[in-house]
């Protein structure tokens, strides 16, 4: 249940990372941010309903390590705890479900804690 919830929330504040588009490798060209390797998505529910999904393409030829650890976490590849080492790198984008990032988005409070239960039911990587 406790890493249910510590993969729910480490999910959670990827998108967030994510969708804030922060700054990227200066060394990768954007010509590497075009080509999209993999797809992955997040089945959200908030307060015990679905709430949509959430598609994100992932970069892998800009970013391989990244993204290949993104996607392995995506399909349950990955156990354990994530450790952050403070440097942002844009892995990805959201392709569709931008609308479910938003209402996890207003969910928010004021103090960091959500208004109501806000999880990823499924996760997995989509074929082409």
């Amino acid at each position: 249940m406790a890493s249910a919830k510590l993969l729910s929330l480490t999910l959670i504040w990827t998108l967030v990372i994510l969708g804030a588009s922060i700054s990227i490798e200066a060394k990768k060209s954007k010509e590497d941010l075009k080509e999209i390797t993999h797809k992955v998505y997040f089945d959200v529910e908030i307060a015990g309903k679905p709430a949509g999904r959430i598609v994100v393409g992932l970069f892998g030829k800009a970013v391989p390590k990244t993204a290949e650890n993104f996607r392995a976490l995506c399909t349950a590849f990955i156990f354990g705890s994530i450790m952050l080492d403070g440097k942002h790198v844009v892995f990805g984008k959201v392709l569709s479900g931008m609308d479910v990032v938003y209402k996890m988005e207003a969910e928010g409070r004021q103090s960091g804690t959500p208004k109501s239960k806000v999880i990823i039911a499924d996760s997995g990587e989509l074929s082409e």
